[in-house]
């Protein structure tokens, strides 16, 4: 009798893990490439690629999400990203001198090759986010970024 009283549960429960997996399985990661291209120098010094979900820290170093690195050996290069759906900034610099940190000139203006998202183009001071978001609402979805060379 006891185990009768227990049979009917285990169905209940069963159920109950498979929507939670269901749901998770909801918010699946969906795959993006960034492709990077106008690199000039060749000369196996690393490019640094920040994703930023927030508009608070973009585009400073501290608001980095997710970042990749990868050595400048071809005029572009291709970055992959498993994310969750929704509203993305990317910004990305050649370190030419490997120093983790994108150099200025007294101006405050980069002195390395740099550029984000939209291929935005900064006039005076850092962009917005809202300048550089893009929605990531489709697996394999694509974009570019051309370097702005200093």
């Amino acid at each position: 009798m006891l185990l009768q009283k227990m049979m009917p549960r285990k169905p209940i429960w069963c159920l109950a893990v498979l929507l939670l997996f269901s749901v998770y399985r909801a918010e699946a990661q969906l795959k993006l490439e960034v492709k990077i291209t106008n690199i000039t120098d060749l000369d196996g010094q690393p490019v640094l690629l920040g994703v930023y979900r927030l508009e608070d820290g973009f585009p400073k170093a501290t608001g980095v999400w997710k970042n990749q690195a990868k050595k400048a050996t071809q005029a572009s290069l291709s970055f992959h990203f498993d994310l969750p759906p929704g509203e993305y900034a990317f910004a990305v610099f050649h370190d030419k001198n490997n120093s983790r940190k994108i150099d200025k000139n007294w101006v405050g203006y980069p002195s390395e090759p740099f550029g984000f998202s939209r291929n935005f183009v900064p006039r005076f001071g850092p962009p917005r986010f809202k300048d550089c978001a893009i929605r990531l609402n489709q697996d394999g979805q694509r974009i570019e970024i051309q370097l702005i060379q200093p």
